[in-house]
Order: C-alpha cells, then structure tokens, then sequence
C-alpha cells in the first residue's frame, strides 16, 4: 500500500476590498477644512466644523503640511448641505451614512443663522 502525501498552499493572501465610502469622507474632510480656513477660529462656527473634522476621522494639518489630496465636495457652508445629504444618502455604511446627514444637518442649521 502507497500513501500519496499532498502539501497544499495554506497562505491566503485576503485583499480587503476598497472602501466604497472613503472618496465621500476624504471629500466631506476637505470641505471641512476648507470652511475652517473661512472662519475665525475660536467662534462656534470654527468649534463645529472642528467637531465636524473630527467626527470624520480628519485632523487639522500641521503648519507646512500639504493640502489634502481630496476634492472638497462643497465650496460653502449653503452649498454643502446638498452635497452631504447627497454623499449620506449614497453611503454604504450607515454610520457614515449618520455622520454625513449629522454634518449637513448641523451645516443647515449655521446656514440659517447667517442669515
């Protein structure tokens, strides 16, 4: 009687999948950034879009840094409202999905207080 012994590759190289969110985050973090270069930091407006940059994974860049690679998806505080709804509603995450329409919630809000 013969025994056969057969070695198989054991190591499974798993690539984990893009993110279908990241482009939407990466472009809500630019935004952020974008509107806290607009305001005075220390005003409640500068204190919640800190919150918001935060609540996206984002921080502020050091002095020097280059600026991010990302596109914001928005240009103003009226303008992003849609464009976040927009990016929530797309999410395929749903807790970025509640971080987006979070953002553009509270950037209604300080739209309207502008006025």
């Amino acid at each position: 009687m013969a025994v056969v012994a057969v070695a198989g590759c054991t190591t499974r190289h798993h690539t984990t999948p893009p993110d279908p969110d990241a482009a939407a985050v990466a472009a809500a973090r630019a935004g952020e950034l974008q509107l806290l270069s607009s305001v005075a930091a220390g005003t409640p407006a500068y204190d919640a879009h800190l919150a918001h940059l935060h609540a996206l994974g984002g921080r502020l860049p050091s002095p020097g840094s280059p600026p991010p690679s990302a596109r914001p998806s928005y240009a103003d505080l009226a303008g992003s409202v849609p464009a976040l709804q927009a990016a929530a509603v797309a999410a395929h995450n749903g807790e970025i999905a509640a971080q987006l329409a979070s953002v553009a919630a509270s950037h209604a809000v300080l739209a309207g207080q502008r006025r």
